[in-house]
């Protein structure tokens, strides 16, 4: 039988066309069944590192859990109660004073204790100008204080330290008598005070103030000293002690056995001395 060529490439053509799309039939399968694999590679690594996650996130929570509910514990118990009160900076004041300010009790949990009530107490104190207070665990709360210091005394008895708070005595130092003149009833007012009193502590830290036996404060400002040994009082500038002090140095050697004779030495006005005598001439 014959066949015509143009038939034999029609059967021939359609052969290649079967074959082509069974190629790409497996071709298809091929990259469906790799990409499967490979999502099926990502969520197991995914599920694997997610699993890993939530495990160290519930082993850090049943850890934390576990310290917290240790500590307060802890904290609550006998082991962790007051037992003894440290105090640093303290001068005037005792650590039993300081015990007893502090209104604390023994026995008491230390993460029970209020410490702002506890510095406040403190500073109720006019001693005490400035309380840290801090616990030390196990057993132990630590007060550091800074106390004011006296610098004069007062006609009923009572110190005034540097900032014009009024102290109640402690100890027996010589203070030198804080009067005022000018003012009503003889009150000094204590805020037009202060820049007098600081001068009177920067005195007392260079040792120039012995024998300051009384010093009186005028509303200009300016006081009057009198010293133990000297005839006549020093009138001065509360802000030109130094100069002051050394031009009564000056005088007294200058003017020996004489300077007797004067009452008062007013060294308020720049280089001038105005001395007034005791029997009144100047």
């Amino acid at each position: 039988m014959m066949v015509s060529a143009s038939r034999i490439q029609a059967r021939e053509g359609s052969t290649s066309i079967r074959r082509v799309g069974v190629n790409a039939r497996l071709r298809e399968q091929t990259i469906t069944a790799k990409r499967a694999q490979t999502r099926g590679q990502i969520l197991g690594k995914a599920g694997t590192v997610g699993s890993r996650i939530g495990l160290f996130a519930l082993v850090v929570g049943v850890l934390v859990c576990g310290f917290w509910y240790g500590w307060k514990s802890f904290s609550e118990s006998r082991f962790a109660s007051l037992r003894d009160i440290e105090v640093r900076g303290f001068q005037r004041l005792t650590p039993a004073d300081v015990a007893v300010l502090t209104g604390l009790k023994g026995g008491r949990a230390l993460s029970d204790l209020d410490l702002d009530a506890v510095r406040r107490r403190l500073e109720s104190d006019p001693w005490i100008a400035d309380a840290k207070v801090s616990r030390r665990w196990p057993r132990k709360v630590q007060v550091s204080l800074t106390e004011r210091v006296a610098v004069a005394r007062v006609s009923n008895g009572d110190w005034v330290s540097e900032d014009g708070v009024v102290l109640p005595r402690r100890g027996v130092d010589e203070l030198p008598l804080l009067v005022g003149q000018g003012y009503k009833d003889g009150r000094i007012p204590v805020k037009r005070a202060v820049q007098s009193l600081a001068t009177l502590r920067r005195m007392q830290l260079s040792g120039a103030a012995a024998g300051l036996e009384q010093v009186s404060l005028s509303a200009d400002g300016s006081m009057e000293w009198r010293f133990v040994g000297l005839e006549p009082t020093v009138l001065v500038g509360a802000d030109d002690w130094k100069r002051s002090l050394a031009r009564v140095a000056a005088l007294r050697k200058e003017l020996g056995e004489e300077i007797g004779l004067f009452s008062s030495m007013d060294l308020r006005h720049g280089t001038c001395a105005s001395l007034k005598r005791a029997d009144g001439g100047v």
